[in-house]
């Protein structure tokens, strides 16, 4: 399932047990897993059910090991994945592959852990929009079949957040959006002079917006 909106997918109760972030905007998708993490783990101090992992350095076996254990004296256990597309590069480009670790558990996924897949797979790039925008429904529907494991089998059975590229011409607009959920407003002015200082990375202007509110 495509959520819209992290918020939307922070009010799942529970949060569903494997979560997809992609996208192109990395500040954007950082926060998000933040946030999750956070949300997940605000009542469990003992550290004992985390496990973050890069899959350059973990067997996608010790993976799913690590996503069927139970956590300790807690309700969930989270597992992290970043640089999920790894461990699917340089395979055959099959519709489905039954032998990879991932494929049975993601039928069936451990309810007591929370897997979450970060990734910057290409293919995913503007995947919400497409789907969403009923004037490109059928370019959607075509984007969704052109979809390889794993991605084909996430997008249904994973709750799955996409942080697409923010242009410049956005950038004043998010910039406004940005202070507003901070309680502060912005003329459009102000926006666009800030932008041509500090650039188009939202995660430079982000550390600007919170130096302009400390201050």
């Amino acid at each position: 399932m495509i959520y819209e909106s992290l918020p939307a997918l922070l009010a799942s109760k529970p949060l569903p047990p494997i979560i997809l972030l992609f996208g192109e905007e990395d500040f954007m998708l950082d926060e998000a897993y933040s946030k999750l993490i956070q949300k997940q783990l605000k009542s469990d101090v003992s550290g004992f059910n985390f496990d973050t992992i890069d899959a350059d350095n973990t067997s996608a076996e010790a993976v799913i090991s690590m996503a069927n254990a139970f956590p300790l004296m807690a309700e969930r256990r989270v597992v992290s994945i970043k640089n999920f597309e790894k461990y699917f590069s340089g395979r055959s480009n099959k519709k489905n592959d039954a032998k990879s670790p991932f494929a049975k558990y993601f039928q069936s996924p451990q309810p007591s852990t929370l897997l979450i897949l970060r990734t910057t797979a290409s293919e995913l790039n503007g995947l919400t929009s497409a789907v969403s925008n009923s004037k490109q429904s059928e370019k959607g529907q075509k984007k969704l079949a052109s979809l390889k494991f794993p991605y084909d089998v996430l997008i249904d059975k994973a709750a799955c957040l996409e942080f697409p590229k923010v242009y410049e011409r956005d950038v004043p607009s998010w910039i406004a959006r940005r202070l507003r959920e901070k309680g502060r407003e912005i003329s459009p002015e102000a926006a666009e002079f800030l932008t041509a200082k500090v650039g188009v990375s939202l995660r430079e202007l982000n550390n600007e917006i919170e130096k302009i509110l400390i201050f």
